[in-house]
């Protein structure tokens, strides 16, 4: 096929013009002389967001009378469908690549819907802000992070357990073991598990800007391992690591929940790919199997609830 460059012109509109509009495929957006801002994953850095800006194609490159509603996550699978059937190559700078054929999380409500909801909820810490700046430039999956939103359920959940003992079963960079920390009281404690290292890094520089910071402690390892260690008990358990270890660390949780705790479980929709059947991965698989697990085991009552990519609320039954 043949391949097409696109030129990227000096006068480009910037990704944060095009998120003020909303509505990016919209008739009225954006005008045939403006440039449009796209994140594109990278298949040479394992799926790695990069920000490209670049003049609109014509042909069928967009239908401008397609009416979308805006989605980061939901535009850069609809862009690569469509340039994977014109066999298009994009480049940024001296690099080409074509997009990757998955992006690892789909949002599932609608970004003017989530925004909204972050307006009108607690607002995040200005450490938070910043943590959740530097993972979104520098880390390659910065899509891991709970955000604003969720994070301000966290820390909700964590006020109304009463929580002082705080498990987390996968940090990456910290922002929800930052949020945990701001909602603990003075004598509250994080145990937090994480393997990768350069995230923990990011963690440590973070924990060390606020007195919050020294609520958390960071075991590093496999976070089964780490559990199997521990014999206290724990009012709030955050499970948000890999996934086809999820009813592993669910059965691990309910041992070491507090009468009266709860368990939350990150990603139980996973981009709505529990949908289908037979399940096309792993991981989807294994959230499967936890869902109906959760939801006859006798010993538990739980809830689903839709914030972000799904969170599963579990306590115990009376």
């Amino acid at each position: 096929m043949r391949q097409q460059r696109l030129h990227i012109l000096r006068d480009q509109l910037l990704m944060g013009d095009a998120l003020e509009h909303g509505d990016l495929f919209s008739p009225r957006f954006p005008p045939a002389d403006r440039h449009v801002g796209f994140l594109i994953p990278r298949e040479d850095r394992r799926g790695a967001i990069d920000a490209l800006n670049f003049q609109q194609p014509g042909g069928e490159g967009f239908q401008r009378g397609e009416c979308f509603q805006f989605n980061l996550q939901f535009a850069v699978l609809r862009f690569a469908s469509l340039i994977q059937s014109s066999g298009a190559v994009y480049a940024r700078g001296d690099a080409f690549f074509k997009p990757s054929k998955r992006i690892p999380m789909n949002k599932l409500v609608p970004s003017e819907i989530e925004a909204y909801a972050e307006a009108h909820s607690m607002s995040e810490s200005s450490v938070c802000r910043a943590l959740r700046d530097e993972t979104h430039r520098t880390m390659e999956y910065p899509q891991m992070l709970v955000g604003p939103l969720e994070g301000a359920f966290l820390k909700m959940m964590t006020q109304l357990v009463g929580a002082k003992r705080v498990l987390e079963i996968g940090m990456f960079t910290g922002y929800s073991a930052l949020c945990f920390a701001e909602a603990l009281p003075e004598d509250g404690t994080v145990i937090t598990c994480e393997i990768n290292e350069k995230s923990a890094a990011v963690a440590r520089r973070y924990f060390a800007q606020v007195p919050c910071g020294n609520k958390i402690s960071i075991r590093m390892g496999p976070a089964l391992d780490t559990m199997r260690t521990l014999t206290d008990q724990f009012d709030l358990i955050f499970i948000d690591a890999d996934k086809t270890n999820y009813l592993n660390y669910y059965r691990r949780s309910l041992d070491l929940l507090a009468p009266n705790g709860v368990i939350l479980i990150d990603n139980v929709l996973w981009s709505g790919e529990v949908l289908k059947q037979p399940p096309p991965d792993k991981s989807t698989a294994a959230i499967q199997e936890l869902n109906c697990t959760v939801s006859t085991d006798p010993r538990v009552i739980a809830v689903l609830v839709t914030i972000r990519d799904g969170i599963l609320v579990v306590r115990r039954a009376s």
